[in-house]
C-alpha cells in the first residue's frame, strides 16, 4: 500500500446558533469539500441555541465534536473556542449556510504559503450569482463615498471599500479583508494574529481580525476556484443586526484614528444613516439613535441576553445566523 500522503490537517470550525434546519445541506457537502485533506476535523461550536441545533449536530457522522457555550456569545467567541479545541495546522471559519463546492478546501490549503495566512473562496448565492466578498481597508473617504453614493461607490476604489470588479473574482486577488462566513487561516497566522476580539460580538470582527493579520505580517487572497454557495447571502440585515453592524464599524475606525478622526468617520456614517431614512428603512432610524447615543444599543444588547427565549424577539439575529 502506498504511503498517505503527508498534507496539513484542517479544523473546520462551524459556530451556529439556531442553526438547525440548516445542519442537513451544510453536513452533505462535507465530504466532498474535504477530498484530498488529510487528518481533517469537523468542530461545531453552538452558541446558546434554544432549538435542537446541537442535539442534531452530536447525530451526524460528518462532525466530530461538538461544544455547547452557555449562552449566544457571538461569532468571535464561538471562533475562539473552536480553535481551542482543535489544535490544528489550518483552520477553516464556516457560517453553517455556506456550502462548500467538491475539492474547495484542497484548493485553500494549497494557497497558505509565503505570506498568505488567510486563504477565501469565491462566494456565490444559490443561484451562481456572484457575491461581492472582497473589501477594502475602512477610511473617511470611503465612509464618505458610500455615505454619498452606497455600495456604487465600490467601483472607484479611493471611494468604497467593496471590490466591484469581476475580474477580481476571477483571479487570484490580494484584499485588506473579505466578508466572514468561510475563511481558512494558516496556523502561524492564527498564532500571529492571536484571538478573534470577542467584544465585537457580531459585524466587524472579521475586519478587525484581517487588518491585525496584516500587522502581523501575513496577506488576505481569494482563491476562484475554489467556490462556496452561501444560502443567505443576499438576505438583508434585520434592524438591530444592521444597526449593531454600524456601531461597530466606528468602533473598529477608533482604534487606529485620533479622536478627531473616529469623530469625523462617526459623523459621515451618521449621514449615510440619516440619507437612507426617506427610502423607507427602520433600521437607519435605529441606527441614527444609536449613533447618537451608542450607550441605547448596549443596553439593548444586554437586555436581550438577560431574557429568556421565549421573551426576545431575536428574529434580526436568526435571519442573520452566527
Amino acid at each position: 500500500m502506498a504511503p498517505r500522503p503527508l498534507k496539513p490537517n484542517v479544523a473546520v470550525i462551524v459556530v451556529t446558533h439556531n442553526s438547525e434546519a440548516l445542519l442537513s445541506a451544510f453536513c452533505h457537502a462535507l465530504p466532498a469539500a474535504l477530498a484530498g485533506v488529510v487528518d481533517s476535523r469537523v468542530v461545531l461550536v453552538d452558541s446558546g441555541s434554544w432549538d435542537s441545533t446541537a442535539t442534531t449536530a452530536s447525530q451526524r457522522e460528518e462532525i466530530d465534536h461538538v461544544v455547547q457555550l452557555p449562552a449566544n456569545l457571538g461569532y468571535a467567541a464561538g471562533i475562539n473556542a473552536g480553535m481551542k479545541v482543535a489544535p490544528a495546522r489550518a483552520y477553516l471559519v464556516l457560517n453553517p449556510d455556506v456550502r462548500l463546492g467538491p475539492g474547495s478546501v484542497r484548493r485553500l490549503l494549497d494557497e497558505l504559503k509565503g505570506d498568505i495566512g488567510i486563504a477565501v473562496p469565491r462566494l456565490v448565492d444559490e443561484h451562481g450569482e456572484l457575491l461581492l466578498s472582497l473589501r477594502r481597508r475602512p477610511s473617511l473617504l470611503r465612509a464618505t463615498g458610500e455615505a454619498l453614493l452606497g455600495g456604487r461607490a465600490g467601483a472607484v476604489p479611493a471611494l468604497g471599500e467593496t471590490v466591484r470588479s469581476q475580474r477580481a473574482y476571477r483571479r487570484r486577488t490580494l484584499a485588506d479583508w473579505a466578508t466572514g462566513g468561510a475563511m481558512l487561516l494558516s496556523d502561524e497566522c492564527a498564532r500571529g494574529t492571536g484571538p478573534w476580539d470577542e467584544s465585537f460580538f457580531l459585524y466587524e470582527e472579521e475586519v478587525d481580525y484581517a487588518l491585525r493579520s496584516q500587522l502581523a505580517g501575513f496577506e488576505l487572497r481569494l482563491v476562484p476556484e475554489a467556490i462556496a454557495v452561501r444560502t443567505i447571502g443576499h438576505a438583508p440585515p434585520g434592524d438591530f443586526v444592521w444597526t449593531l453592524s454600524r456601531i461597530n464599524k466606528v468602533r473598529l475606525y477608533s482604534r487606529s484614528h485620533s479622536r478627531a478622526a473616529t469623530i469625523a468617520f462617526a459623523t459621515v456614517t451618521l449621514l449615510g444613516e440619516l440619507l437612507r431614512i426617506p427610502l423607507g428603512g427602520s433600521r437607519h432610524r435605529r441606527a441614527v439613535l444609536a449613533l447618537l447615543w451608542p450607550l441605547t444599543l448596549l443596553d439593548e444588547v444586554l437586555l436581550r441576553m438577560r431574557k429568556s427565549p421565549e421573551e426576545r424577539n431575536l428574529s434580526d439575529w436568526t435571519r442573520a445566523g452566527s
